[in-house]
């Protein structure tokens, strides 16, 4: 949370603890008027372990978050990259 904002989560509507789900990562992109964006995915069992992927089907490794600045200043998340090596 930020300034009474919750600035990122994830929610699964059908989530099992055994072959996982969808997951819907929910964002902040301007703190100021309150609007969101979100990226899907799924978390699927890959072998002895779990993978993150996306709509493509390609293996998501690692995630980042650019900022959405509106005049110099950080007022949420513009986009989520996804590092797929």
């Amino acid at each position: 949370k930020r300034q009474g904002h919750v600035v990122v989560q994830m929610r699964s509507s059908n989530f099992a603890a055994h072959n996982g789900g969808n997951l819907l990562v929910d964002f902040l992109y301007n703190g100021a008027t309150g609007s969101r964006k979100s990226v899907s995915m799924e978390l699927v069992r890959g072998g002895p372990g779990w993978q993150l992927v996306d709509n493509n089907n390609n293996t998501i490794y690692s995630m980042y978050l650019a900022n959405h600045k509106v005049l110099f200043k950080t007022v949420g998340i513009d986009h989520i990259e996804f590092n797929q090596k």
